[in-house]
């Protein structure tokens, strides 16, 4: 595939995600009212009233200034209401991440048709896409944005593009500690190069997150980062919570890519590219320890996820890398069609069940395998 046919492929899977968005937001079940009266409301609060203490705001959802200053610029020039703003700026998200996702693959020195495959996938991401084309007043389309664009600043060796991606995602989400640890991990295991540029990302997101924003924003009563972690541990902590929420950021996040992604880590599990990847995904995976919502947070993993899971298809001759892509676009459309609120699958939680058990079963098959003591030929 040339380059000319790839970003003719990328194009078709921009289209691909503003249509699929469209579809989801045409078709979704209208979801309860009392389901717009958190987050949401401090966006449009903060987009309507900039830096103002309308009693609306509370933290960190009114840390994450950079989508709801932008969907009031856009509303602005639109003669419109921030909250037509947020429209646009969630399906301009959805068509700028498959290009990011494409330039981070192909820079991680990917084939291209393998790269174009796992844009494809990211195009329809039941995480982003699925949660967000009916619910626009969000920052998460916006993040994962910028959080692709930092990946493809690492991989491609931009210190300057990483410094800029990691300074805007921390005014977007804290999930800028996600792409900054990326950074760190690949910059001390590939590329020293940017060490010193990646050391000033981790620096700069933890004191916008901790300093910055905390004086910007003041919140209205004393802000405890680990309260719902505490909370957890003492109210909600028992088996099958703890088995519930595994299952979410696992088997539901990533359903049908969790078993490439799985199988490429443990094969790969001497490779520095694969630490700084596993980096990534921890990171993300660890912030439902403080928060109770799941899929929306551990989207932030995408690139990464991505990035294994194209790795593993790589492997594959080049008929069967396409017949096994399409699969998994088609695999993942269910998943996209339940988080979009177009139909419920009530059969969907015994299929990603199933996914984390064959998942697991092929990590520690091949886990064995790669550490078997090899045995002198006779």
């Amino acid at each position: 595939m040339s380059r000319r046919e790839a970003w003719t492929a990328v194009a078709a899977c921009v289209l691909l995600a503003l249509a699929a968005g469209a579809l989801v937001r045409t078709f979704a079940a209208p979801a309860p009212q009392e389901f717009f009266l958190h987050d949401q409301q401090v966006y449009l609060s903060m987009a309507r009233q900039p830096f103002v203490q309308t009693g609306m705001l509370y933290p960190p959802a009114s840390w994450r200034i950079l989508p709801p200053l932008a969907a009031r610029a856009i509303g602005a020039l639109l003669h419109a209401d921030p909250e037509r703003g947020f429209l646009v700026l969630t399906f301009s998200a959805f068509a700028l991440i498959p290009v990011a996702t494409f330039a981070f693959l192909a820079a991680l020195g990917l084939p291209l048709d393998t790269a174009v495959a796992g844009t494809a996938l990211v195009a329809l991401s039941p995480n982003t896409l699925g949660y967000t084309a009916w619910d626009v007043v969000r920052v998460d389309p916006s993040a994962l944005a910028l959080m692709c664009l930092c990946a493809y600043a690492v991989a491609s060796g931009k210190p300057a593009l990483l410094v800029v991606s990691i300074a805007a995602l921390s005014v977007t989400k804290e999930t800028a500690l996600v792409g900054a640890s990326f950074a760190v991990a690949w910059a001390l295991g590939v590329d020293r190069r940017l060490l010193r540029a990646a050391v000033l990302s981790f620096a700069l997101a933890v004191v916008v997150r901790a300093v910055v924003l905390p004086a910007l924003i003041p919140p209205p009563a004393p802000f405890d980062n680990f309260y719902s972690f505490r909370e957890m541990i003492h109210e909600e902590l028992t088996v099958v919570y703890a088995a519930r929420r595994l299952l979410l950021a696992s088997g539901t996040s990533w359903n049908v890519l969790l078993p490439f992604a799985a199988v490429w880590l443990v094969d790969e599990w001497r490779n520095p590219r694969a630490h700084a990847l596993l980096v990534a995904i921890v990171v993300a995976e660890a912030q439902i320890l403080f928060a109770s919502d799941t899929q929306r947070l551990t989207a932030a993993a995408y690139p990464f996820v991505i990035a294994c899971c194209a790795s593993q298809l790589q492997r594959f001759a080049p008929r069967q890398r396409a017949v096994a892509g399409a699969a998994l676009l088609v695999a993942q459309l269910p998943w996209l069609l339940e988080n979009g609120r177009v139909v419920h699958l009530a059969w969907l939680r015994g299929v990603e069940i199933a996914i984390v058990i064959v998942s697991a079963s092929l990590a520690v098959w091949r886990l064995s395998l790669a550490t078997r003591p090899r045995t002198a030929s006779a």
